[in-house]
């Protein structure tokens, strides 16, 4: 009789932590169950959430990005706009701006 070789795997033969197939089966249903079949589909498409995540985190930091360019952008105007004030103001000898300058230069 010719010798046949068995598959040294198979589906019979699986010991997870010392379980066998049908306890392994058993324990995966009753986690479906427990966990709640709703809860249990996002866990293991946890995966597409995390690139929708990423995705909008990419999204939320350049938003970030362009908030700090209009607020320097800003800052940059309103410095601007005072040294015009600034100016004119010496120009025209405002008793005002001149003591204040004063007061701050001696500061």
């Amino acid at each position: 009789m010719p010798r046949t070789r068995r598959s040294t795997f198979a589906i019979r033969d699986i010991d997870f932590f010392g379980l066998g197939t049908g306890e392994v089966l058993v324990v995966l249903l009753a986690v479906v169950v427990l966990y709640g079949p709703e809860r249990f589909k996002r866990q293991v498409g946890q995966e597409e959430e995390d690139e929708e995540i990423s995705r909008l985190s990419v999204v939320e930091k350049e938003r970030l990005e362009r908030m700090e360019k209009m607020k320097a952008t800003a800052k940059k105007a309103r410095l601007e706009r005072a040294l015009k004030r600034i100016n004119k103001a010496i120009d025209e000898e405002d008793p005002t701006i001149l003591e204040n300058i004063s007061d701050m230069q001696n500061s």
